[in-house]
């Protein structure tokens, strides 16, 4: 969709703006609808919209997608909540370490196998999803979030710093020694 809007539809607050905002809040949640996996999680989107299976299923991605959708049932959209439950079907499923505790950074688009590690971007962005699905009453909400504050405390909160860590094994048996600004600023969102 090209929409030229005039020079009054740029400044905050106007009347143009607020349907500047609307046309586009409503076409990226438009654009998104086909996230979801079989499976659960989300899909990566290639640039119409549709899955893009040559690109793995992102724990971020899946998490972002529960995020939107939640902000989404707020402003009204349709089978938005649907949408979330999707994705946290994702983080409660495939995306999710049943041996080890914590999320995957990312599975195979048909869930076959997982990449390898835990990093703390993705179970940031796991608390992020929760807290937005507990926000909307979605089921299953409260008891990711319980366990995702769990892990994020006991696997990636140094209290000695007061920081995060950035990146373990798969098991949680060896920690990276890498201390990146992204785990510790995707805490913070």
């Amino acid at each position: 969709m090209t929409c030229t809007y005039s020079p009054e539809a740029y400044v905050f607050g106007s009347e143009e703006n607020h349907a500047l905002l609307e046309a586009e809040t409503n076409e990226l949640l438009h654009f998104g609808h086909n996230f979801p996996a079989p499976q659960g999680g989300s899909y990566w989107l290639d640039d119409t919209g549709n899955p893009d299976l040559t690109q793995n299923i992102h724990t971020w991605i899946t998490c972002r997608m529960a995020h939107v959708y939640s902000l989404g049932f707020l402003h009204g959209e349709p089978g938005a909540a649907e949408l979330v439950d999707k994705a946290i079907a994702g983080l409660r499923g495939p995306l999710h370490d049943d041996e080890n505790g914590g999320w995957y950074p990312s599975i195979f688009a048909d869930g076959s196998t997982h990449e390898a590690g835990k990093v703390c971007y993705a179970h940031a962005f796991v608390i992020l999803a929760a807290t937005s699905a507990k926000l909307i009453g979605r089921p299953d909400a409260d008891e990711l979030l319980e366990e995702a504050l769990a892990t994020y405390d006991k696997h990636f909160w140094d209290d000695e710093i007061g920081l995060a860590v950035d990146t373990w094994n798969t098991e949680f048996t060896e920690l990276d020694s890498y201390r990146g600004i992204n785990a510790n600023m995707h805490t913070t969102e």
